[in-house]
């Protein structure tokens, strides 16, 4: 039993520090959305991309040692972490709350920086099409004397002649 608590522990902390390490991604991710840096950007989203796939695989691991853990002790097969932590007598309980605490608020301040960047991103697509509908041509849809549709195609706003 302490063998896996141990375990669990270490699990912790990786998970924190990669949770860590996607936090600076994102933070760089901001920067650059903020320059219009599309290559660094690039780059990072590669970055972010396998970060994310530790992350996940770390976190099936937690799971299923919080599973294990929770057939040994007096709690549900679906016991949360700190559901396990609360039924465990062993002395550093408060060492892996404070860890899962961690966790939880560093999974918090990902998501607020994933929001931010997703609203940034949002923007910058706006701009784009707003940009892209003034310089191209429109389709200007009409009814004709007979009633059929009549299509005509507008002008571009750019001259294009040379």
């Amino acid at each position: 039993m302490e063998r896996l608590f141990k375990h669990l522990r270490e699990l912790l902390v990786k998970q924190n520090e990669i949770i860590e390490e996607l936090i600076a991604l994102g933070e760089r991710e901001t920067e650059a959305l903020k320059e219009n840096d599309i290559k660094n950007l690039a780059q990072i989203v590669r970055e972010q991309e396998q970060v994310g796939v530790q992350l996940a695989e770390m976190e099936k691991e937690r799971l299923a040692l919080q599973e294990e853990l929770a057939a040994k002790l007096p709690a549900a097969r679906d016991a949360g972490l700190k559901d396990i932590l609360r039924m465990s007598a062993l002395s550093h309980t408060e060492e892996l709350e404070q860890l899962a605490d961690k966790l939880k608020e560093n999974y918090r301040q990902l998501q607020v920086l994933n929001e931010t960047n997703k609203l940034l991103i949002r923007q910058s697509l706006s701009y784009v099409n707003k940009i892209l509908s003034v310089l191209t041509p429109q389709e200007e849809k009409t009814y004709h004397r007979s009633g059929m549709v009549k299509q005509k195609t507008a002008t571009s706003t750019i001259d294009r002649t040379v």
